[in-house]
């Protein structure tokens, strides 16, 4: 370290001064090596007087010229100067704030940019140590109970809260498959899709296109009537109507069988931005702002309509309004930029800004002003829903985002369009969504799932009760099909699904409950056989090797068998008799005895007399007669 130091010092120096030193240190090593010059001995009080090594006072300015910038730090750029003294600790910043004014700036700025560097890699290491979503799964779905607001008294002082039965499902996140509708740059292309079979299509020239995007995308009509930029369209089949809102504040309306406008609408006094229907009530924003009587400080960016209306503004506010006598009910201002995009249901309000800030809220009008939940982008957010507690984002990024209702994490990101800010819009649908770019508009098709509940099923039938529907087992403790276990489990299925038809359940719903029972008894199968692996031809041609083996017999075979009966049916061999004691006298006429062996694990038969032999029966003669043969 003391190298490298001085090392950087001589490098400071200019040659002159360099090559002094030089010779001063040769002179030095020269008297140190004929023993001229010692160094023991020296210390503070007793210094040497060896005029070599004397320096004349002030003779080094003219040789380096240090003296002119004594305060390096302050003649380098302050960001330099900060990333030097960034190497330094607490402790030693806060010394230098006392040097002068500008190290103390500088050591200020540095302390503060250390501090916020510190926060900053202390929350990324919490969000890489925090747990990722335990339920990911594309076929994820339960029946669980969320916190909603019934009552206040306005203030939001005595709130009543109840649990609420709500189902979640992983919604956009399984596969799916693209399919093109429009291939025409358009940076002012407005649609409106239902999910149904048609699409309307506006855009600068103030023409509405109706496309058929069924099957293979095509234009089955133009209606023309407006010769200016349309903003805002909506596209109302059940009414057989189509609504544009225009930039001369003029609001058309076409018929969709006659492909005439029946009603041409005026009031706003700017470019209509936005529209919404609900019944046959229409609620229009304006740049005027104001949405029909309703005043905004504003431009009105985006309408919602229930049995209230909703708007946002570009100052950031959210307002909830009367539809009959048109008087403010409540006012949300928990954005700093313009409100673009609502979504609204039975229990929750969602809005979106061009910052990216999604925030959740109650839509009970007597609720406190409080977010319940906050949804961060990149960039500005478009289009947003909310569906089975899933709250699906389009960003200007192109990417659109599902996240997790009740814990604010992202499950899944779909990649929609990979150029930036070109994203107009989205129009979420049951299992698919349509993404108007400013390249072109396509359709994200996602196919039909099989919910997988965790502990139960839980269906609603027509009455609005909810019935609990027992699944089987995904690995059930059975050691074959006909076991009476497995029976067993198969007859409280069948009384399951004969249960739920007699509450009212619906075909497809029936067939979806088969098709669960099925997979998981076909899963239950699989996990007790255990993983299927294919034969290969030496595997098959050993089998068949030993199943023709096993119904063919050789000759030699059968002979081997054949002797082996005709064994069991002789007698057997004759034993030696025990020879006789020498006193025992014995009779010429009595024949000796033989004794029985009763070695273990045979039973021995009593021979007959020598010369005699017994008669063989008459299968024991066949075969006698088939082994000569």
């Amino acid at each position: 370290m003391k190298s490298h130091y001085l090392c950087r010092l001589l490098l400071c120096c200019d040659n002159d001064l360099l090559r002094a030193l030089a010779n001063l240190t040769h002179v030095l090593l020269v008297r140190q090596k004929r023993g001229l010059l010692t160094f023991e001995g020296c210390n503070n009080n007793n210094t040497l007087d060896e005029p070599a090594i004397m320096v004349v006072p002030g003779s080094s300015k003219s040789y380096s010229g240090i003296s002119l910038y004594k305060d390096f730090i302050s003649a380098l750029p302050v960001n330099l100067a900060k990333r030097i003294l960034s190497f330094l600790d607490e402790s030693c910043l806060t010394i230098c704030c006392e040097v002068s004014h500008q190290w103390h700036l500088l050591a200020k700025e540095t302390l503060t940019e250390t501090e916020f560097r510190k926060r900053v890699n202390k929350k990324i290491a919490m969000l890489i140590k925090r747990k990722p979503t335990a339920n990911s799964s594309p076929t994820y779905a339960n029946i669980i109970k969320v916190q909603v607001l019934v009552s206040a008294d306005g203030s939001g002082a005595k709130e009543e809260h109840k649990l609420v039965e709500m189902e979640e499902r992983n919604i956009y996140c399984g596969g799916f498959f693209t399919k093109d509708i429009i291939d025409k740059h358009d940076c002012h292309r407005v649609i409106d899709h239902n999910g149904n079979k048609l699409m309307a299509v506006s855009s600068k020239n103030g023409m509405v296109q109706l496309l058929y995007v069924s099957a293979t995308p095509k234009v089955i009509s133009v209606l023309k009537e407006s010769v200016v930029q349309i903003r805002a369209l909506r596209l109302c089949e059940d009414k057989d109507m189509v609504i544009a809102g225009c930039v001369d504040a003029i609001i058309r309306c076409w018929n969709l069988t006659s492909q005439s406008c029946v009603m041409v609408l005026s009031g706003h006094a700017a470019a209509v931005n936005c529209l919404d229907v609900c019944g046959d009530t229409l609620v229009s924003g304006a740049r005027d702002c104001t949405q029909y009587n309703f005043r905004h400080k504003g431009t009105v960016e985006c309408v919602k309509i229930q049995t209230r209306v909703y708007s946002g503004c570009n100052k950031g506010q959210v307002k909830v309004w009367d539809l009959e006598t048109a008087a403010e009910i409540k006012v949300i201002s928990g954005h700093l930029c313009s409100v673009r995009c609502l979504f609204l249901d039975e229990w929750h309000l969602l809005t979106g800004d061009v910052k990216g800030v999604v925030k959740a809220w109650s839509s009970h009008c007597d609720a406190s002003v409080d977010c319940i939940r906050t949804f961060k982008h990149p960039k500005e957010v478009t289009s947003l829903t909310l569906s089975y507690l899933r709250v699906v984002t389009a960003c200007m990024d192109g990417k659109i985002r599902i996240f997790n209702f009740l814990t604010g994490d992202c499950i899944k990101v779909i990649v929609a369009v990979n150029s930036p800010n070109v994203l107009l819009s989205v129009h979420f649908h049951h299992n698919s969504f349509v993404v108007n770019t400013a390249l072109n508009v396509k359709s994200f098709l996602f196919g039909e799932v099989v919910w997988d509940y965790e502990d139960k099923k839980q269906v609603q039938n027509k009455d609005g009760l909810i019935s609990n529907i027992p699944k089987l087992p995904a690995s059930a403790p059975v050691k074959n099909l006909s076991s009476s276990n497995e029976k067993a489990l198969r007859r409280k299925a069948l009384s399951c699904l004969t249960s739920a038809t007699e509450i009212g359940l619906t075909e497809e719903q029936r067939d979806s409950i088969k098709v669960a029972l099925s997979e998981k008894a076909t899963s239950a199968r699989i996990k007790r056989r255990g993983p299927h692996h294919p034969l290969n031809t030496d595997c098959i041609m050993l089998k068949l090797n030993a199943a023709q083996k096993a119904r063919t017999t050789d000759e030699a075979a059968i002979n081997m068998e054949l002797n082996a009966r005709l064994r069991d049916d002789w007698s057997a061999p004759p034993v030696t008799p025990a020879p006789l004691p020498k006193t025992a006298a014995m009779s010429p006429k009595s024949p000796p005895k033989r004794e029985v062996s009763t070695a273990p694990g045979r039973i021995m038969r009593p021979q007959p007399p020598l010369g005699k032999r017994p008669s063989l029966s008459t299968k024991t003669q066949q075969l006698q007669r088939n082994c000569s043969k």
